[in-house]
């Protein structure tokens, strides 16, 4: 007899949304329950290109500093197709880091942290380096102490 977790059901077939506060509920979600900290999106329409952006930003309690998950540059989308695909890459980052074959790398960063005077340990998944430094560094640049390959 094989048994299923229902709640990985629910979102294995990347789920038709109804409207974007349904995805992004989803996205918080998933968020929550793998990292405890809370999700938050921004959106930016360029008129000039036609282009929309989403930066998924997540927020940690602990530390009290926000840090880019992943940005999605897009033409000609609505906001639903553009969460709708945000939600496919956190679904498929939260599954596909605990395997070997991860197209993901994963780096702990030890790092200097200015509202709590302390130095703090954060681990952040990219495709390459410079995307993880990336996310490290999105809204100001931070003082890096460490950084170490996760394998």
């Amino acid at each position: 007899m094989i048994f299923y977790d229902l709640n990985i059901f629910k979102y294995l077939n990347y789920m038709v949304f109804e409207n974007v506060y349904e995805a992004e509920y989803a996205i918080q979600e998933l968020i929550k329950n793998d990292y405890n900290s809370s999700a938050h999106f921004e959106y930016e329409k360029c008129h000039r290109f036609k282009r929309l952006k989403l930066n998924l930003i997540t927020y940690n309690p602990i530390h009290k500093i926000p840090f880019l998950l992943f940005s999605i540059f897009r033409t000609d989308q609505n906001k639903l197709e553009i969460i709708t695909e945000m939600y496919e890459y956190v679904y498929t980052l939260k599954t596909t880091t605990k395997g070997k074959d991860s197209q993901y790398i994963s780096y702990t960063i030890e790092w200097y942290c200015d509202k709590t005077k302390e130095k703090v340990k954060t681990s952040f998944h990219g495709e390459n380096i410079e995307q993880v430094l990336l996310k490290f560094n999105h809204d100001k640049k931070r003082t890096i102490y460490s950084m170490e390959l996760n394998l």
